[in-house]
């Protein structure tokens, strides 16, 4: 079977969704202080804003690769702070 490729709206979907996990992990384990929680959120909100622009902006081709690029390492680091703080997303 053919595997489908994503949109960068799905890309960053699917980015906000690991992102969600992660958060919600953190909320419920004593793995951070209550400044470190309260930091890694802002950090977290803050970086959705600037995903979220690139949801509602039209690319060129090679924009687009080099997003997509971005996208894929940052979805390779959040898997590696995941496994890290041992978080099944």
């Amino acid at each position: 079977m053919e595997k489908k490729l994503l949109t960068q709206e799905e890309k960053i979907d699917k980015i906000f969704s690991v992102i969600d996990k992660i958060s919600e992990f953190i909320k419920k384990t004593e793995i951070l202080s209550v400044d470190e929680k309260n930091n890694f959120e802002e950090k977290t909100k803050n970086f959705k804003e600037i995903l979220e622009n690139f949801k509602n902006n039209d690319f060129s081709a090679e924009e687009v690769k080099n997003n997509d690029a971005m996208f894929n390492l940052i979805m390779a680091d959040l898997k590696i702070k995941a496994y890290q703080i041992k978080c099944d997303i």
